[in-house]
């Protein structure tokens, strides 16, 4: 073999050898919780859609682009003034850009299965924001229909997660860690006589286990 045709086959090698790029569509799963200290949000579920973007000429790890579009709910109780008890579900729509680098420890090959794990950054976008029910019930830590007006447009988290594929499918099992206080601006129902705020300030941090599945187009 003379040094010509050695060189060839290490280059084949290689491309055989490197993680996946390319351009994915993706479908996922989401279960989100809201922590706070002061209102007792329950976890709910969700699903989104979106495409994913993967580059990087290397052979153990790369880097990827997610825009997914999402529709997520939380349960709030609430009592009303008659004084029935229920759970409302907080529905909202997110957009998040979540961007991580890709470690990969079985390297993938042509048409065999791979596996790593993932880590990085989330941004989300908050679109259609939750509307309450009415002005008749009163929430879980004293709050009303207009303590939530102040929630903010956009949030950021860290991201981590594991990744398994083979061929043009891929898996991400991801967990993602909110840090934005997205009640920084919520006011309980409190007010003295000059319409002045004197509850407590509120806080609380979005986080979600999310399953993703992408299949590449190109």
């Amino acid at each position: 073999m003379n040094f010509k045709q050695l060189f060839v086959l290490l280059i084949s090698a290689s491309l055989y050898s490197q993680v996946p790029k390319g351009f994915s569509i993706a479908a996922a799963g989401v279960q989100t919780s809201l922590n706070s200290d002061a209102v007792a949000f329950g976890d709910g579920t969700g699903y989104g859609a979106g495409f994913a973007f993967h580059w990087g000429y290397y052979e153990t790890f790369n880097y990827q682009l997610d825009l997914i579009y999402s529709f997520n709910s939380l349960s709030l109780p609430y009592t009303e003034f008659t004084g029935e008890k229920g759970i409302e579900k907080m529905k909202t729509e997110t957009l998040d850009v979540i961007w991580c680098f890709n470690y990969y420890f079985l390297v993938p090959e042509e048409d065999r299965f791979y596996m790593g794990v993932q880590g990085g950054g989330d941004i989300t976008v908050l679109g259609q924001k939750w509307q309450p029910y009415g002005n008749s019930r009163v929430y879980s830590g004293n709050l009303d229909d207009s303590s939530f007006k102040g929630m903010p447009d956009f949030g950021a988290g860290l991201t981590f997660g594991v990744i398994a594929g083979y061929n043009r499918f891929k898996l991400s099992a991801k967990y993602n860690m909110g840090l934005t206080n997205i009640l920084k601006n919520v006011e309980t129902a409190e007010y003295d006589e000059s319409h002045s705020y004197i509850g407590p300030a509120i806080s609380g941090k979005l986080s979600s286990m999310s399953v993703t599945l992408y299949y590449k187009i190109w």
